[in-house]
């Protein structure tokens, strides 16, 4: 059920590959947190960058899936004053000097934040993912997750390498 979540990035191999494992992991998130009313229901889950070229562009594929009933809608480039109408903002690598500034307009809102900006999740963000031992993985900032009203499931908080409390 999670197989994704644990499968090798090879940091030396083709780099739409190991961006479209990092686009699966947001992906699953999205299928194991949960978002306070009325963010519920039927409505699209949006899934929101600040890039065409972030995760090489894989995000997009996950454009029309579905997690539970919700079907998932991309959003590239939307405007900071949209950014809280987001379910799920992915900060890139490429925007890291922009991460704090980003995570301050957003914090406290139920906006899950992923990022693979280094020290995300100690900067403010919700999961940050990370190349560890030639795999992806990823870090749980647990205290900012609750604080913005998301829950996640105690199966994901398992799989993370490292949970901030």
């Amino acid at each position: 059920m999670l197989a994704l979540l644990v499968l090798p990035a090879n940091a030396e191999g083709d780099r739409a590959s190991a961006e479209s494992v990092k686009a699966g992991f947001v992906y699953n998130f999205t299928k194991f947190s949960t978002w306070p009313a009325p963010g519920g229901g039927a409505d699209p889950l949006r899934i929101c960058t600040l890039g065409r070229g972030a995760l090489n562009g894989q995000l997009a594929r996950l454009q029309g899936r579905t997690v539970g009933e919700r079907e998932i809608e991309i959003q590239v480039w939307p405007p900071s004053d949209d950014w809280a109408k987001c379910h799920v903002l992915f900060v890139s690598r490429e925007d890291g000097e922009r991460a704090e500034s980003i995570l301050r307009q957003l914090a406290g809102k139920p906006v899950l934040t992923i990022g693979d900006v280094p020290d995300f999740s100690r900067r403010g963000g919700m999961i940050e993912l990370i190349e560890l031992e030639n795999k992806l993985r990823f870090n749980i900032s647990l205290v900012t997750v609750q604080r913005s009203g998301l829950r996640m499931s105690s199966q994901l908080l398992k799989l993370a390498t490292r949970v901030w409390q």
